[in-house]
């Protein structure tokens, strides 16, 4: 499985934790805003910082625990591509955008 981690603070590092756990073959990626090569104790086997490199990773899900203002845009992004999210709550910090990623969600079965 190739898993996604947007946003790499303490809650996605324990989601990464808990996935190696799980299982041990599970390629992870974190999408962060930077990637700063000195921090070197990253639960995850790649960093990507932008969509081309998340599309080109090729997740078959991704967790959404960044800031909640984030999670509704790229949820859509990712759901677009067919990508299975899990969202922390909150689902989004405004309603902007959530029904249509829910829509988008159920009419792809993700």
């Amino acid at each position: 499985m190739r898993a996604l981690i947007v946003g790499l603070g303490s809650i996605g590092r324990r989601h990464a934790k808990n996935l190696k756990e799980l299982d041990p073959s599970t390629r992870i990626a974190a999408w962060r805003r930077q990637n700063d090569p000195t921090e070197t104790d990253l639960p995850v086997d790649l960093v990507v910082t932008r969509l081309e490199q998340v599309l080109e990773f090729g997740p078959d899900v991704a967790i959404l625990t960044g800031p909640a203002s984030d999670h509704t845009q790229k949820g859509l992004r990712l759901a677009g591509k067919g990508i299975h999210l899990l969202i922390e709550k909150p689902i989004s910090s405004r309603l902007e955008g959530v029904e249509e990623l829910i829509a988008l969600c159920r009419n792809r079965s993700l």
